[in-house]
């Protein structure tokens, strides 16, 4: 089952819709858009799924790709912690400095290493 760009165009417009009516609503614009983000999360979730093979693939969805995935959010979580505790960073501004940081570390660890084929 594969969805086509045009259902998750409607799919989209409707989170739009849905969020701009939260928010008249509400009258709080930050509900709206975390109603936004949460359904575009959403639609990109199902749209993923309806195009596993391509999904899986890019992620690098294998065992050893699951591993250095959360290798990666570990020690990004890691050095934001020791961020907050032995710096005294906030630590919103702890959290985003170690994902910048840290995550380009991975990120070129990740670009410069070859394929894995098996």
């Amino acid at each position: 089952m594969r969805l086509s760009l045009r259902a998750c165009q409607r799919m989209l417009s409707i989170a739009l819709i849905a969020s701009l009516i939260v928010w008249y609503v509400t009258g709080q614009l930050f509900d709206g858009m975390l109603l936004l983000a949460i359904l575009s999360t959403l639609t990109g979730v199902i749209w993923g799924l309806s195009e596993k093979e391509m999904f899986v693939s890019s992620l690098n969805l294998s065992q050893q790709g699951i591993l250095n995935k959360f290798a990666m959010m570990a020690s990004i979580v890691c050095f934001g912690w020791l961020g907050t505790s032995l710096w005294d960073f906030p630590a919103t501004g702890s959290y985003i400095f170690s994902i910048v940081f840290i995550g380009s570390f991975w990120a070129t660890a990740f670009m410069i290493q070859p394929p894995q084929t098996a």
